[in-house]
């Protein structure tokens, strides 16, 4: 069934391409490190466990609900640059 709605898309601010989550190669281990040390904010729209499904266990294009908190925003962008700045230094 098709069906219509509202999410936020996670994107590739230089290419202007949305992210696929299969194509970072970043870990459930990296991201449970990251999470670690900067605990992700509490929020009733996307959860922790959303966060490691969506970057570990889904593929197409990464997407936020619609009502996800400005916290919440922030905290996935701050840590998949984090993450992709680390793999650079490799």
């Amino acid at each position: 069934m098709i069906k219509t709605g509202r999410f936020i898309v996670v994107y590739d601010d230089v290419e202007q391409e949305v992210i696929d989550p299969g194509s970072l190669y970043i870990s459930k281990e990296e991201i449970e490190a990251y999470v670690r040390e900067h605990p992700v904010p509490v929020d009733p729209a996307y959860s922790k466990d959303d966060l490691l499904y969506d970057l570990t266990e889904s593929g197409g294009f990464y997407r936020l609900p619609d009502n996800i908190s400005d916290e919440m925003r922030s905290y996935v962008e701050d840590m998949l640059n984090a993450l992709l700045q680390r793999q650079e230094t490799r």
